[in-house]
């Protein structure tokens, strides 16, 4: 997670899906206002089944040597014809083209899968480096569709599709200018020592535990007094404004702690001992606040390299991988628990004076 090259991979398959999966969502919407009737949906639904079969065509002709132009060609044909429709708006209606993007939007999805797959195969990369790649155009079928949907509405209500197309096009351009410079997409040999170390504080685990899970005891008791309202008991409702309030302060107060105890683990962590597997404190940071599950990615990456250094001194308890996974899944502030139990435990076991910053 060190190199632009592994960001750059994320970046581009989450513009490309963005604009693939934000024309499939608002085709329907598109044909009722051009007039050409929900038939041709037909059309478009063909295209897409035939994608599948073009995208494992250039697959078996370009994987895994050409991994990066077996990505860009699907986004340039979608953004060479998103141009034309941009400019003139009365070709939404023209049923080839909305074939051709049909083929495009599988094929795109089949090739950035292979793509990603032998990304990762020749980089010999860990599951939570697949996860956390493969997590987000996954995401983006949930996601996506509703904001480009909720796009076309607006749009065809105010009379007009162009800002629909301009949108879709204004991202599959971005995705082949992130796709298309740089360096091949090949993530072989080591990433670089991000070593940003910081002075250890030891903190109680517990602690970090209460604060993550005080939010939730806050909004659960909110939403106890709620539906006490609901169902017609007698609450004041100071009482009700309150609690919300408070709900809304500690969660918020609760996610900035947290955000910062992140930035602060990795740096301890970075202090104990440089390692390329860890993350700045900053990369860190910014993960976790920009990337969907970035949270749970870098808990268990952080995770993976606090247990190979607990198995590594034999005074310590060694930490756990399985129940750290379970654990960041279900009640996340557990396993933050578990992190800072690590660190601690480390910083004991090798009290000598380290480097900080």
């Amino acid at each position: 997670m060190s190199t632009s090259r592994y960001w750059g991979l994320i970046l581009g398959v989450l513009l490309g899906a963005m604009a693939m999966r934000g024309l499939y969502a608002s085709v329907p919407m598109v044909l009722t206002k051009t007039g050409a009737g929900y038939e041709a949906m037909g059309f478009v639904s063909s295209g897409s089944m035939l994608g599948w079969v073009v995208g494992g065509m250039v697959a078996m002709l370009l994987m895994p040597g050409r991994a990066k132009l077996a990505l860009i060609l699907p986004v340039a044909v979608f953004a060479a014809v998103m141009a034309g429709i941009a400019a003139l708006p009365v070709l939404w209606a023209w049923i080839p083209l909305l074939f051709l993007l049909g083929v495009c939007s599988s094929a795109f999805a089949l090739l950035s899968i292979a793509a990603v797959a032998s990304t990762l195969l020749g980089a010999r990369l860990s599951k939570t480096d697949f996860l956390l790649v493969l997590s987000l155009p996954l995401l983006l079928l949930g996601i996506v569709p509703e904001i480009a949907v909720m796009a076309s509405v607006w749009t065809a209500a105010a009379g007009y599709l162009s800002p629909l197309a301009y949108g879709l096009l204004a991202c599959a351009a971005l995705a082949l200018l992130v796709l298309g410079v740089g360096k091949p997409h090949t993530l072989a040999g080591d990433a670089p020592v991000r070593h940003k170390p910081l002075t250890y504080h030891h903190r109680s685990p517990l602690l970090i535990a209460l604060i993550g899970l005080a939010p939730l005891c806050f909004a659960g008791l909110y939403q106890g007094t709620y539906m006490a309202v609901m169902r017609g008991e007698h609450v004041e409702a100071l009482t009700l404004l309150v609690l919300q309030i408070l709900a809304i302060l500690v969660s918020l107060l609760a996610a900035v702690y947290l955000l910062y105890w992140l930035y602060r683990i990795h740096g301890e962590a970075a202090g104990q001992a440089p390692s390329r597997q860890l993350v700045s404190p900053r990369a860190a940071l910014f993960i976790a606040w920009l990337v969907p599950l970035g949270y749970f990615l870098v808990i268990i990456a952080l995770g993976g390299v606090l247990r190979e250094r607990t198995l590594a001194q034999p005074a310590t308890a060694p930490l756990s991988g399985r129940w750290l996974a379970f654990w960041a899944i279900v009640v996340p502030p557990v396993a933050m628990a578990m992190l800072q139990g690590a660190v601690n435990r480390l910083e004991h076991a090798t009290p000598e004076p380290r480097a900080a910053v």
